[in-house]
């Protein structure tokens, strides 16, 4: 709601301190910058050419305020969430925390990120490249 109510004044909030901390190569290459509540869940069942099947883990966003660019999905798919400078043995997201999305999505993504109700199909899951920091908010 905070979004869509936000894009028809045609206002954007100031951007917040986690962005501000990021180094500048980063916060340049962003062309959208959403905080979003971190969700898992399952995606749709797939056949397997086995006969077997599968329920894909879906690791996303809830949008919750646009600070750059437009986005009115209700869902932002992640392949591998991660917080900026994370290493690898670090904790994971914490499921329904708030955290800033910095990101340079492709023309694809940036068309799913149009419609209202996102894709929760794995495959479309924004790439590693497209997701420049995820940072706590």
């Amino acid at each position: 709601m905070v979004i869509l109510a936000l894009a028809m004044l045609g206002a954007s909030p100031a951007m917040p301190d986690a962005f501000l901390r990021l180094p500048p190569e980063v916060r340049n290459k962003a062309t959208v910058v959403v905080s979003g509540r971190y969700r898992t869940g399952r995606g749709p069942c797939e056949l397997l050419p086995d006969g077997s099947s599968r329920w894909p883990l879906l690791r996303g966003f809830a949008p919750v305020t646009l600070y750059r660019g437009q986005v009115r999905t209700d869902y932002i798919g992640v392949e591998s969430p991660r917080l900026f400078g994370a290493k690898d043995d670090d904790p994971p997201l914490v499921e329904d925390r708030e955290y800033l999305l910095v990101l340079r999505p492709s023309k694809a993504a940036k068309a799913r990120m149009q419609k209202r109700e996102g894709s929760r199909h794995y495959r479309d899951a924004l790439a590693a490249e497209e997701v420049l920091a995820i940072v706590e908010h």
